[in-house]
């Protein structure tokens, strides 16, 4: 008999037992009783009677209270806090945590023993408003968010306590302009106006063009408040000199000097005379007054010639018989010669003003 089998005796008779095929072990025989492995040795059990819990690792604080389990083959009373089907904290203190990037609420409650929470059963957390603060809507920066005693998720109106304030550049005009900050701006931090060219002259300001002022024996005006766009030129005279100005009269704040002329006349009368032996002299008459001419000419022509005798406002003239007087009032040219005089090829005159 080989040893995977025994003997075993049936009613008195002995039967040859295969054990090969066994696969008994100690730990899968009850604890106390005894049977042969596969090999026919003798093995005595050590499970115990159910489910082995050699593997469980479960401990009192792991298992509600007063509730019993076996593990590794000991009986365990559990001691965790069963919360009841619903329960309420009042009164707790939030604080605001971050969790992946969303803003969470999280209140802290510290309890005296372990506690667990069946499915199904409710675990309330109430905080008094006066814990959140008490700041108001008109507290809080205008388009900002809060929670507070003011209620859940107000937003805020306050304006910011740094204004938001714009730098404007205006160009200037004839025209009065407010200056204002645009929208999105609390206020103006600067104004810079443009410059004003340097040749600019308001459009309501009248020109004066360039124009000679001749003097005259009025005062002549430049009107004020006019913006001159050409030269104002004042005409003066080169003969405005003490000596051409009688004595004891001012003209443009030259005294004169003159007391009359070596031609004749006296000053007392105001008298001026020239002696010229030329149609063509050139005179220049200091006063004015009538012109009278004294003397004689002639003038020749053929046998015979034509004489002049001149009487101050005209003259005789005949070449025989008796002279007939032509009137005449003499003048100065512009080029300063006697005007009114006859043709002469000779002549002795005495030219006079006063007389």
């Amino acid at each position: 008999m080989s040893a995977m089998a025994v003997n075993k005796v049936v009613y008195g008779t002995t039967v040859l037992v295969d054990l090969t095929e066994d696969t008994v072990t100690a730990d899968k025989l009850l604890k106390g009783e005894t049977a042969h492995d596969a090999s026919g040795e003798p093995i005595t059990g050590t499970m115990e009677a159910g489910i082995d819990t050699s593997d469980a690792t479960a401990t009192a604080g792991d298992i509600a209270k007063d509730k019993t389990a076996y593990v590794d083959g000991e009986k365990i009373t559990g001691s965790l806090y069963v919360v009841p089907g619903a329960m309420t904290y009042s009164g707790l203190i939030p604080s605001l945590s971050v969790s992946g990037g969303q803003d969470e609420i999280s209140f802290s409650k510290t309890f005296d023993d372990s506690r667990i929470l069946k499915q199904g059963n409710t675990l309330s957390f109430n905080g008094y408003a006066r814990n959140f603060g008490d700041a108001t809507a008109e507290d809080v920066a205008e388009g900002k968010t809060f929670t507070s005693a003011a209620g859940l998720k107000v937003t805020g109106t306050a304006k910011s306590s740094t204004p938001a304030l714009q730098s404007k550049s205006v160009t200037p005009s004839e025209s009065v302009q407010t200056v204002t900050p645009d929208d999105g701006y609390d206020g103006l931090d600067s104004v810079e106006v443009g410059a004003i060219a340097s040749d600019y002259v308001g459009s309501g300001v009248p020109r004066q063009g360039a124009q000679t002022i001749t003097p005259g024996t009025s005062d002549q005006k430049i009107a004020s408040g006019k913006y001159l766009t050409g030269d104002q030129t004042i005409k003066g005279d080169a003969n405005l000199i003490a000596g051409n100005i009688k004595k004891g009269v001012s003209i443009f704040g030259v005294a004169g000097s003159f007391e009359g002329s070596g031609g004749g006349g006296s000053s007392d009368n105001n008298c001026e005379a020239y002696h010229i032996t030329s149609a063509s002299a050139v005179l220049s008459f200091k006063g004015t007054g009538t012109i009278k001419v004294w003397g004689y000419g002639y003038q020749s022509g053929g046998y015979t010639g034509t004489h002049y005798s001149f009487v101050g406002d005209g003259y005789y003239s005949g070449s025989w018989g008796t002279p007939s007087k032509t009137s005449k009032t003499f003048t100065l040219n512009a080029n300063g010669t006697l005007n009114g005089l006859p043709s002469m090829s000779a002549c002795d005159l005495l030219v006079t003003i006063g007389v």
